[in-house]
């Protein structure tokens, strides 16, 4: 089970009567919809004001934690390899994955996006208020393979060089898609 190779915590909410900041502070509020595509945009994430940031400081993420969606948009897993030094706390509707020297979090992350894990997902997520929901506990107990660190960092690896030359190739369609416009 995953909780033989890593602790599995919860998110926090932003507490009544706080809000969002409008200017930079250091601190950042990572939310579903900033990892929907299991991709972060550091740069959009929300600031948070540092008596926020203070009030929630227990539910921050930190470098090499795996985030995954437990709310709404179940399923969704990713690395965190902010490129700032920024602290940053993760929303109550996703869980954040502390795993041991045993997983590469770029695996690990990989991993929980893959069909075995997926599907194990699927048959335990719930809902409460209607909205489907993922236990922390039902995270717990998914079961996971622990291949060697050195397999895990070649997959990842080939994982995140295959990932680079999809993006080149979209962003080259796109590219052509609008010189073909801009041509007609």
């Amino acid at each position: 089970s995953l909780s033989q190779y890593a602790d599995v915590l919860g998110g926090k909410r932003l507490p009544s009567g706080h809000s969002y900041a409008d200017n930079p502070t250091g601190y950042r509020y990572l939310r579903v919809t900033d990892f929907y595509e299991r991709v972060v945009d550091y740069a959009a994430l929300e600031h948070l004001p540092p008596e926020t940031f203070r009030a929630l400081e227990k539910w921050e993420i930190h470098e090499g934690d795996v985030f995954l969606s437990i709310a709404g948009s179940i399923g969704f897993a990713g690395a965190f390899r902010p490129p700032t030094d920024h602290r940053t706390v993760l929303t109550e509707n996703a869980a954040r994955i502390i795993p041991t020297s045993q997983f590469v979090p770029e695996f690990l992350a990989l991993y929980m996006n893959g069909e075995r894990v997926q599907s194990q997902i699927a048959a335990q997520k719930g809902t409460g208020g209607g909205v489907p929901k993922l236990a922390l506990f039902r995270i717990r107990n998914l079961e996971v393979a622990c291949p060697p660190l050195e397999e895990q960092k070649r997959i990842a690896g080939v994982m995140s060089a295959q990932g680079t030359h999809i993006r080149a190739e979209e962003a080259t369609l796109e590219w052509v898609a609008v010189v073909s416009d801009v041509t007609r």
